[in-house]
């Protein structure tokens, strides 16, 4: 019973953690610190460990998520730098590289450490 209890507890956090990930923009390492913490209290009882879930498929779909979020991202501004229209075709390819590089910046300012690991 209790197992059932922390099995569906964590699918629901995951599910959460995923979800929310198609935001990234909007979210930074705090607004998942919570999350995590009820995820690490239910990883460490020993009811839960008895269970031996594999985790793989939940990092895997989060993984999965985040790389899609980055490619819809990635395509919506590059329509807007082609948009734009120039003569020389470095221009464009310079503001994704600068765009590439500013976003980086702003994501290692939200997320200095890994969420997991």
């Amino acid at each position: 019973m209790l197992s059932d209890v922390y099995g569906g507890l964590n699918h629901m956090i995951f599910d959460n953690i995923n979800h929310d990930m198609k935001n990234l923009e909007s979210v930074s390492t705090d607004y998942f610190l919570p999350m995590l913490d009820i995820l690490d209290f239910v990883h460490q009882q020993e009811v839960y460990q008895r269970m031996n879930i594999d985790l793989t498929p939940f990092f895997e779909d989060i993984k999965e998520t985040i790389l899609l979020q980055a490619i819809r991202t990635y395509n919506t501004k590059d329509e807007e730098v082609q948009k734009e229209g120039y003569e020389n075709e470095t221009v464009p390819l310079t503001k994704m590289a600068l765009y590439i590089v500013s976003d980086h910046g702003i994501m290692k300012k939200r997320f200095p450490r890994p969420l997991f690991g």
